[in-house]
């Protein structure tokens, strides 16, 4: 198809031996064509086809996950744990998914007639790694809690800010004795804010993809909850995806 001859209106440098024609604006864009297409794939916990391109191509897939899965919003949760009486423990089997929270209040509630006499306790911030499910300390919340002590809070009512979480997942408490031999009873409240998109209960919808059915969530490139990207696809080349939960995410074939 023949081209009209470029103009003066086309050029952008005056003054040189040659013609510069205009080019496209350099602004974020995506190219559409009339072919332009869209899917569901479901994302399992095993290896899943996404993509397989008979040509090249170039193609978004969005991971569009954002539901709270613990009926609680991501801007704000509350949390409580009852510990009934008890000696040194932890509440490593009821913990506290934290996955998408970026700050955490904490209030301690222990009535005076539920510490030991005599008894002096430790209450310490945990974490578990991801890796090998361990629980390790992060904070010590106060240390020195006695039945003295506890009783010069207002209500009997403990507060710390345990501020930000990092890549935090997983959260539990460990309580234990400094001094004397009792047992101890209180109420832990928490107060999660700040959310990022994605599942509250701490199960994060990230979504890894990897060129072979071999990828894992360990080595694959992760897209983010409510975040896309767009690649651009040899032809005959397969895109391949796992996820930790089942995850559906849109695939939009752009040219």
């Amino acid at each position: 198809m023949a081209t009209r001859p470029y103009t003066p209106s086309d050029l952008l440098k005056k003054g040189e031996s040659e013609y510069y024609p205009q080019q496209p604006p350099k602004i974020p864009a995506v190219y559409l064509t009339r072919n332009f297409l869209g899917r569901v794939v479901n994302i399992l916990t095993t290896p899943t086809l996404i993509h397989d391109a008979v040509r090249s191509q170039n193609i978004m897939i969005t991971n569009p996950a954002f539901s709270a899965s613990s009926g609680f919003l991501t801007s704000a949760g509350l949390h409580t744990n009852q510990i009934a009486v008890a000696a040194a423990g932890n509440t490593w089997l009821t913990p506290l998914g934290v996955a998408n929270y970026l700050n955490m209040q904490l209030f301690l509630r222990v009535p005076v007639a539920t510490i030991g006499a005599g008894t002096s306790w430790t209450f310490i911030a945990q974490v578990q790694n991801p890796t090998s499910l361990f629980w390790v300390d992060s904070q010590v919340l106060i240390t020195g809690v006695t039945p003295a002590l506890v009783a010069t809070w207002f209500n009997n009512e403990f507060y710390a800010n345990i501020g930000a979480f990092g890549v935090g997942t997983q959260f539990a408490i460990r309580w234990t004795t400094d001094a004397g031999a009792g047992a101890i009873s209180f109420t832990l409240s928490y107060v999660l804010k700040v959310g990022l998109p994605g599942s509250a209960g701490g199960l994060s919808q990230v979504i890894y993809i990897g060129s072979t059915p071999g990828v894992q969530i360990t080595s694959g490139y992760p897209i983010l909850e409510s975040s896309e990207k767009v690649f651009q696809v040899a032809e005959n080349t397969q895109i391949w995806g796992i996820a930790a939960v089942a995850t559906p995410i849109r695939i939009f074939e752009l040219t």
